[in-house]
C-alpha cells in the first residue's frame, strides 16, 4: 500500500460531524420517542426572539437547529430528500450515516485507503441488500386488483371445474328467436370481490402509534384504494385528542367573514375556477423573470395609487361574475381587495390551497387550473362542487368547512390540547399513513422489531468469514486484507441501531440491549437461508400491546443506500480536500475515491 493512501485522522472533520450529527438524534429513533425543547439561542446583544420548538423527529430537529457548516447542511439536505421521497426512516438513514462514519473512521486509523474502504462498505451494503430482498415477507393482498373480465372467466372456469353440472337440469333457451329475454351480463353472475382488509397489515406498521393508524385505516376506508396523495391534514388547537376524525372532501378552516358567504353557498351546486400561483397584479410565473433595475415612467400623477391595482381587480372580477364562478381556489395568496370585493359579490375565494387538492377538485369536476386569471374561460371553470359548513372545533370563531367533491379527496381532522406538539402528531399521522401506503404499493414487508437488521449482522459476519482467495483465484489485493474488518464494523453499526431503539423503549439499558442483540445473533447463526418466521418476532409496542411488527421494504432499502452514498460523499470531499486534487496526475491517483 503506498503511504499517500493514509491519511491523518484528526483531518477527517467530515465524518466526523456527520457522527456528532448523529448523535443528536437517538433519542428520535424507535416508537418511544422523547422530546426535546430547542430554544433559539441569544444574540450578541443579548437579546433573543423567544421562539422555541418541541420536537421529537430527527427532521424537525434538524429544522430547528440548523447547522451552519458545510457538512450539516448535506446531512440536512439528505434527511430533507429521504423523507420529501419516502415520508419516514429519516431517522435510521442519519443514524447509520454516523455509524458507518465512525466505521471509515476506524478504517482509516488503522491504516486503509479511502478507495478500499468504499469497496469494503459498498460489498457490505450488497450484503444486506440481498438480505432485504431475500427475507421480505409478501402480502396477502395483492397491490392492484384483477380486471373485472379477466376476474369473471377465471372465476367461472374455476366454479365449472369444481361444480360440473349432474343430471337433467332445466335448460332455458337465450339465443332463439323465439325467446326474446335479455342475456345476462356475466359480470353480474359473479359477485364483485370484496376489498381487502388492510387492518392486520396496517397495525403491524403502526409501530406502537395505534391511534394515528387507525386514522389512517378510516381514510383507506373512504378511498377505493388508499392515495396519500388526496389526503389533506387540518390540524385543531385546543381540542382533545379525542375528537380527531375523517371526513370526506376538503375540510379548511376559514375566518368568519369568508363563513357568511359559506351559508349562502350552502346546498348549492358550485361553479369553481383554479388559479395555480397567486392572484396578483405583480405576481408572474417562475419562469418568468422580470429584467432588473427597469423604472417606469408616466406623465400622468395617479394620487391614490390604485389606477392599475383597480383596474386589474375591476377586470378580474368582471370575469368572475361573467363566468359565474362561486368559489375560487388559489394555490398562492389572494389580493386582499380583491378578495373583499369577492365575497360582496357571493363568491368564495380560498387561498393557500395545496397542488393536489387542485389537483382533485380538477379531476371531480372538469376544472382546469391556470396560471393568470386573465386565462380563464368557460372550458376552465368546473361544475360540482359543493360547500357545506361543517361544525366548530374550538374556542376560535372560525368555522370548518367541507368541499366535497368527490375523487377520493379525504381530511383528517387532528386535534390537541398543547399546540407544541400538533406538528409531532401530524408527522406521526403522516409516517403511518406513507408506511401502509409503502407497504400495499411494494406487495410485501419485511420483519420488524429489528429482525432484519439481526439477519444482516449475520451475514455480514458469514461474509468476512469466507476466505479472500478461492482456488483457482489470483491473489488479494492489498486494502482485500481488511475487507474482514469493514464488514464486521457495518455489522457492529447496525447491532447498534438496534440496541438503541431498545433501549429508547425504557425496557433496558444500552447494555442488555446489546447482550440481547448478541444473542439473537448466535441463535440466527446456526439457520440458513431463510427464517423460521418470517413475520417477525412479538414485540412490545409504543404502548405495550404486543403483536407483529413490519417495516417497509422500499423505505429500509432507500435508507440504507442514502446513509452508504451520505459516507462515501463526505469520505471523497475530506480526501480531496487533505490529499489535492492535480488534474495532470488525477488519472495515477487510484487511492482516491471517485464516485
Amino acid at each position: 500500500m503506498r503511504s499517500s493512501g493514509v491519511m491523518n485522522l484528526e483531518q477527517h472533520v467530515g465524518l466526523q460531524k456527520v457522527s456528532a450529527l448523529a448523535g443528536l438524534t437517538l433519542s428520535s429513533l424507535g416508537p418511544c420517542k422523547a422530546y426535546k425543547f430547542i430554544q433559539e439561542e441569544e444574540e450578541e446583544g443579548g437579546r433573543s426572539s423567544g421562539r422555541a420548538a418541541l420536537v421529537c423527529s430527527c427532521l424537525r430537529l434538524l429544522e430547528s437547529v440548523q447547522p451552519s457548516c458545510a457538512v450539516g447542511q448535506l446531512v440536512s439536505e439528505a434527511v430533507r430528500a429521504h423523507h420529501a421521497a419516502c415520508g419516514s426512516g429519516a431517522g435510521c438513514l442519519l443514524f447509520l450515516a454516523g455509524a458507518w462514519s465512525r466505521a471509515a473512521l476506524e478504517c482509516l486509523r488503522r491504516g486503509m485507503a479511502p478507495l478500499r474502504v468504499v469497496g469494503a462498505m459498498r460489498e457490505g451494503l450488497d450484503v444486506c441488500l440481498q438480505a432485504c430482498r431475500t427475507h421480505r415477507v409478501r402480502l396477502d393482498t395483492a397491490t392492484e386488483p384483477r380486471s373485472p373480465a379477466l376476474s369473471t372467466e377465471e372465476d367461472a372456469a374455476r366454479r365449472t371445474r369444481e361444480h360440473p353440472r349432474k343430471g337433467r337440469g332445466k335448460v332455458k333457451l337465450t339465443h332463439s328467436r323465439y325467446f326474446c329475454g335479455a342475456a345476462p351480463d356475466p359480470a353480474s353472475l359473479v359477485t364483485p370481490p370484496s376489498p381487502p382488509d388492510v387492518g392486520p397489515t396496517a397495525r403491524a406498521l403502526s409501530h406502537g402509534h395505534d391511534r394515528s393508524m387507525e386514522l389512517v385505516l378510516r381514510v383507506a376506508r373512504l378511498q377505493a384504494v388508499l392515495d396519500v396523495g388526496k389526503v389533506v391534514t387540518c390540524v385543531v388547537p385546543g381540542v382533545s385528542e379525542e375528537r380527531a376524525c375523517v371526513s370526506p372532501g376538503w375540510v379548511v378552516r376559514l375566518p368568519p367573514e369568508k363563513v357568511a358567504v359559506t351559508r349562502l353557498l350552502s346546498g348549492r351546486s358550485l361553479r369553481v375556477a383554479l388559479i395555480a400561483g397567486d392572484l396578483c397584479r405583480r405576481y408572474r410565473h417562475p419562469g418568468f423573470k422580470t429584467p432588473q433595475g427597469l423604472s417606469h415612467v408616466t406623465d400622468r400623477l395617479d394620487p391614490g395609487g390604485s389606477g392599475e391595482e383597480g383596474r386589474w381587480t375591476d377586470g378580474v372580477l368582471t370575469s368572475l361574475l361573467r363566468l359565474g364562478v362561486d368559489l375560487l381556489l388559489v394555490s398562492g395568496a389572494t389580493d386582499d381587495s380583491l378578495s373583499l370585493r369577492c365575497l360582496v359579490h357571493g363568491i368564495l375565494p380560498v387561498d393557500r390551497v395545496r397542488a393536489s387538492v387542485l389537483q382533485a377538485f380538477a379531476e371531480a369536476t372538469g376544472a382546469t387550473a391556470v396560471t393568470y386569471a386573465a386565462q380563464l374561460s368557460q372550458r376552465c371553470v368546473g361544475a360540482g362542487a359543493k360547500v357545506t359548513p361543517w361544525r366548530d372545533l374550538g374556542e376560535r370563531r372560525a368555522v370548518i368547512i367541507s368541499s366535497e367533491a368527490g375523487g377520493g379527496l379525504a381530511t383528517v381532522v387532528l386535534t390537541g390540547c398543547v399546540p407544541a406538539k400538533l406538528q409531532s402528531m401530524e408527522d406521526e399521522f403522516w409516517a403511518c399513513a406513507h408506511r401502509l401506503h409503502g407497504a400495499l404499493r411494494d406487495g410485501a414487508v419485511l420483519p420488524g422489531a429489528g429482525l432484519i437488521e439481526v439477519v444482516c449482522v449475520r451475514d455480514l459476519r458469514k461474509h468476512a468469514r469466507r476466505p479472500l482467495k478461492l482456488p483457482g483465484e489470483a491473489e488479494p489485493e492489498a486494502g482485500g486484507l481488511y475487507r474482514a474488518e469493514v464488514l464486521r464494523l457495518m455489522a457492529d453499526g447496525l447491532m447498534d441501531y438496534v440496541a438503541t431503539v431498545m433501549a429508547n423503549s425504557g425496557r433496558c439499558s444500552k447494555l442488555e440491549a446489546w447482550t440481547e442483540v448478541s444473542q439473537k445473533v448466535e441463535r440466527l447463526d446456526g439457520l440458513s437461508g431463510v427464517l423460521e418466521d418470517e413475520k417477525g418476532p412479538a414485540v412490545t409496542s409504543g404502548d405495550g400491546a404486543e403483536g407483529t411488527v413490519y417495516d417497509n421494504l422500499s423505505v429500509k432499502v432507500e435508507a440504507w443506500t442514502r446513509a452508504m452514498d451520505l459516507v462515501f460523499l463526505v469520505l471523497q470531499t475530506d480526501a480531496e480536500i487533505i490529499t489535492g486534487v492535480d488534474p495532470e496526475t488525477l488519472r495515477t491517483q487510484t487511492d482516491l475515491m471517485l464516485l
